[in-house]
Order: structure tokens, then sequence, then C-alpha cells
């Protein structure tokens, strides 16, 4: 409570002090007294003629003498008092004449008569290239003026002059500026290079590799190429390199590379292959087969009449053939297997692999499977086999890394018809779909044939490549 009445007393003390201080600059100091202000009279100028005038500018003036009021030239307007006066015929406060003012006029741009011309100099245009011929260089004095002496004087010596407009050329010189077609032609040329000595002939000819200088060195021919080193030229008649490059390489191929297919798939749908036995007969229309228009592998049987025939009819058309895995006994063995896959081959030589049978055959006996992968591999070709059992067949192949492939499933068991054939076929698509890649095995039955060319134009082909079984062996 002490602290806040202390701080109103302070503040109050310096507030107080503020208004004594602002109210002393303006309040007037005590004995001072502001001086008062009397308007002057105005000064009347007159022009006194006569003595009545005169009483009355003295009246005016306040009771002054009248003669001590000075003529004015006129009267003088009444204004502001001054105590300045202007003498006599002064000029300083005559008043301004009564004229009418004056606008100043508008300015305006001068005419053409009345323009100065300007001279511009030429300037060259850089735009567009000079094709002006330059002109021939003066010829320059060849010889120096010799001054010639008066008649009457002894001849001196001639003395060349040194002016700068004639400079001196030297004899053989080429002049700057000057063409060298236009070099002087009474320069003395050079004599010719002596002949060589005998020395001198000897060493050339022993860098040359002459042992007699004085004998005509003969050109030899050059020895005959071979064609074995490829660097002559051909001629009519050689083989053509570029068939021997390609076709030498492939009699080494095996046939699982030297008769397959050509494939491409660029869209890289998964890979769907169609196997179809050949099962013979007078009514089996092998052309009609071997133009369809889509990739099929045919099975042979090679123990068949006529199955080289087919393979070669086959084969003409582009598709691929397979040797079906007939005439193993039961309980074949080793030397069987050899025996048989020999016969195979010579009955069918362009086969890329060998399928086995459907139902019982050697995949599900691991030793004669083993004998037989040995044996295709050494012939190098595939092996197809059917997707049941434990399939030790397709396990050795893949150990050994033999190309094989797995059927998927069989079109036409059971006398399948073209509708059953078709959606047997939309099922493998799907597993092809899942896996990449798939094959599915019938026979050359007309039901088969019409349920595949439905199914290819109608069914789910697009979705998957049809390709050769060779695409599928990895």
């Amino acid at each position: 409570m002490s602290r806040g009445f202390l701080s109103g007393v302070l503040m109050g003390g310096i507030v107080g002090s503020v208004g004594l201080a602002v109210a002393s600059q303006m309040a007037r100091p005590p004995g001072t007294t502001w001086p008062s202000v009397k308007a002057e009279p105005a000064t009347v100028a007159a022009d006194v003629s006569s003595s009545s005038d005169r009483a009355a500018v003295a009246d005016a003036a306040g009771g002054a003498d009248p003669a001590l009021v000075p003529k004015a030239a006129g009267a003088v307007p009444a204004g502001p008092a001054t105590d300045l006066v202007p003498p006599a015929g002064s000029e300083f406060a005559r008043p301004l004449p009564d004229a009418p003012p004056v606008l100043p006029a508008a300015d305006r741009a001068p005419s053409r008569s009345e323009m100065l011309p300007v001279a511009v100099p030429d300037v060259p245009d850089t735009s567009s290239p000079d094709t002006r011929t330059a002109s021939r260089p003066q010829s320059v004095p060849l010889e120096p003026a010799v001054p010639v002496a008066p008649a009457g004087e002894a001849a001196a010596p001639a003395r060349p002059a040194t002016s700068l407009a004639a400079p001196v050329r030297l004899e053989g010189t080429a002049q700057p500026g000057v063409p060298a077609a236009e070099a002087d032609p009474a320069a003395a040329e050079l004599p010719p290079p002596p002949p060589l000595t005998p020395e001198e002939e000897a060493m050339l000819a022993e860098a040359a590799g002459i042992t007699d200088p004085a004998r005509p060195r003969m050109i030899e021919a050059d020895p005959p190429r071979t064609t074995a080193d490829g660097s002559r030229l051909p001629r009519i008649g050689d083989p053509d390199p570029t068939t021997q490059a390609t076709v030498a390489p492939e009699t080494d191929l095996p046939p699982i590379r030297r008769y397959a297919r050509p494939f491409e798939n660029p869209m890289q749908k998964p890979l769907f292959a169609v196997l179809l036995r050949d099962t013979g007969g007078p009514a089996l229309d092998r052309e009609a087969l071997a133009g369809l228009p889509f990739p099929v592998t045919f099975v042979i049987d090679p123990q068949e009449p006529g199955a080289t025939t087919a393979a070669a009819m086959y084969r003409a058309a582009g598709h691929e053939v397979l040797m079906l895995a007939t005439g193993l006994p039961e309980g074949a063995t080793a030397a069987d297997a050899e025996v048989m896959l020999e016969s195979a081959a010579l009955a069918v030589p362009e086969a890329v692999g060998m399928m086995d049978l459907p139902s019982g055959g050697f995949q599900e006996a691991r030793t004669l499977a083993t004998q037989v992968v040995g044996i295709l591999e050494a012939q190098g070709r595939g092996l197809v086999t059917h997707d049941r059992g434990l399939n030790a067949a397709d396990q050795v192949a893949r150990r050994q890394s033999l190309p094989a492939a797995v059927v998927f499933r069989s079109l036409d068991a059971e006398g399948a018809n073209a509708a059953e054939i078709r959606r047997v076929l939309d099922r493998a698509a799907f597993k092809a779909a899942q896996e990449g890649r798939v094959a599915v095995y019938g026979d050359t039955r007309p039901e088969t044939v019409q349920g595949l060319l439905e199914w290819t134009v109608e069914g789910r082909a697009d979705a998957v490549a049809l390709a050769p079984v060779t695409a599928l062996m990895r």
C-alpha cells in the first residue's frame, strides 16, 4: 500500500512539473507590455494646380504643409501604406497599360520546305556478299628505274634506286602479292642433278636386294592362292562360300536341332504343342494332314509299312516327326532297347525324338529308361513321355540334361467326339496359362482333326502359341 502511495505522489509531481513548464512558455512574463500598432495614413499624391487643391491636400495629409507633398504625374491608386515614396517621374510605380491579354500560340511542326536537308553517309550493304570480280593487281616493275645522266657529264656507275614506291626485286624469289604464275619467266633454272656414280648405284642395288645391277630385274608372279586361305577373288563356277558356311556346319548338328521346325513367339504366349499319331491305313489322307495351317508334330510307328514315306511327306510340309517306342518285348533288356532304337532311327531318320507308348512302355522301369535315355542322348534326339505314375524316364532325362517333354492329356480317349475334344483343348489351354507350356496327344481320326480345326477358330487358341514339340523340350 505504501508503495502505491509513493508511486502516485511521484507521478503527480512529474505531471505537475510538465504542466507548469508548458504554462510558463505560453503566459506573458510579468511587467511586459505588448507594443501597439497604429495604422499610418495613406499618402495621397495628387497634382495640385491651384491653392484650393493644395489646401484640400493639406487637410487630407493631416495638417501638413502642402508644399512638402510631392507632386505625382498622376493619381496614385489607393493601396497599402508604405514608408518608401517613389520620386517624381519614377517608372517604378507606373501602372501597366490596359491591353487585352494574348494567349501563347500552340507549337506546330515545321513544314517540309522549312526543313534543312541532311546528308546521309553511304553505308555499304553487308547483308549480301560482294560478288564483284576483283581487279587484277597492278604489275610491279621488275627493274628499278636508273637515272639518266646528262649528256655533258661523265657516265657514273649505275646505282639502283631505293625509293619506297619501287621496291627492289631479287631474281629467283617470289614477291608477296604476286601470283606464282606471274613470276619472272626469265629466271634461270637449276641445272640437272649429276648422274650417279658406280659406287652409289651399287649401294642402291644392295639396298633393293639386286645382286647384279647390270642385269634387269624380272617381275616375279605371285604364287597361286588356294581357296583354303580365302584370300583370292571368287571366280565363275566356284561354290558359294555363304552356302558352304551354312550347310557344312548343319550336317554336324544333332537331329533335334537339324530337323526342328523354326518357331518364334514374339508375344511370349504360353506354348501349346499338338501331337497326332499316324494311324496308317488306306483311308488316311496324309496330304490333308500335312496341309494343316498350324504346327503339328506327327508320331510315326517305325514298324508300320510306309513309315519312311509318311515321315518324308510330313517333313516336306515343314512338320516335325517323332518315333513311337514300339517293338520292345516284355521284360526287355538294354540290348533289346539298343536294337529297337537303331531300327527306328533307320525307318524314320529325320525324327527329332522318341515318344513312349500311352500304356506300358519303358518309362516306369527305371533301369530300362536309363538305357533308353543314354541311347537317345548318343543319337542327339529328345524324349516325350506321358503324365502318369512316377515317370522315371522323365526324371532320368532331366537329370542327364536330355531335352524332354511330358504329354498333359489324351484328346480322343475312349472315342471322344469333336465337342468333347474341344473341351479337353480348353482345359489344356488353361493348364498352359498356369505352367507356360503344355502338350496334348491324339490319333489322326476325322473327329480329332475336326475338333482341332474348330478349336483353333472358335476356342481359346488365341490365348496360346501353337508350337512344335521341340519348342517345349528343355
